[in-house]
């Protein structure tokens, strides 16, 4: 009645590792608008030490030459000490539609398990981040956040069955 939730970790590197990729592809014949957005992860497990790397694309033209684009890259690593996490990130983000040409993330953090059992789980992260953006006209601007996030997952694999994730993040600019 103690063990809340077992991580499989097989020796081989294969077997540790998650990933996805989803494409789509849309054409509208009224104003001949193309729009094509991607998105994928690869994670990787082991005992102590986890990273993934995420992205997601999204570019929309139309025959009056409108045109958006928003991209986004997120490396994090994740050191993993029972109740407590540690973590890292570097994160790259482009975004058209608000003049943004580079934001460069890179923050850290620590997140602690505040309740687990055999139906759900509360974490509690909190951390600092660094961004420095630099925009079509010209400006640049570094600035430094606080982050604060609480996580909570509830779990039943009997019936009726329950699968929720609820996520609330903080992100006051210092």
């Amino acid at each position: 009645d103690r063990v809340v939730a077992i991580t499989s970790i097989d020796d081989a590197f294969w077997s540790r590792v998650r990933a996805f990729l989803d494409l789509g592809f849309t054409l509208a014949k009224s104003n001949t608008a193309t729009t094509f957005s991607a998105a994928g992860e690869f994670a990787f497990r082991g005992e102590k030490l986890g990273f993934a790397l995420s992205g997601d694309s999204f570019v929309q033209s139309d025959s009056s030459g409108l045109s958006v684009s928003r991209n986004s890259l997120l490396l994090n690593g994740t050191y993993y000490f029972t109740p407590w996490r540690a973590i890292l990130f570097i994160g790259l983000d482009q975004n058209e539609e608000l003049d943004l040409l580079l934001r460069v993330s890179l923050g850290t953090g620590v997140a602690y398990s505040l309740l687990r059992n055999n139906w759900t789980e509360l974490w509690l992260t909190a951390g600092l981040s660094q961004a420095h953006e630099r925009y079509s006209s010209g400006d640049s601007i570094y600035s430094l956040s606080a982050f604060v996030e609480g996580t909570w997952e509830a779990f039943r694999f009997d019936s009726p069955e329950l699968d929720l994730f609820l996520d609330q993040k903080i992100l006051p600019v210092l």
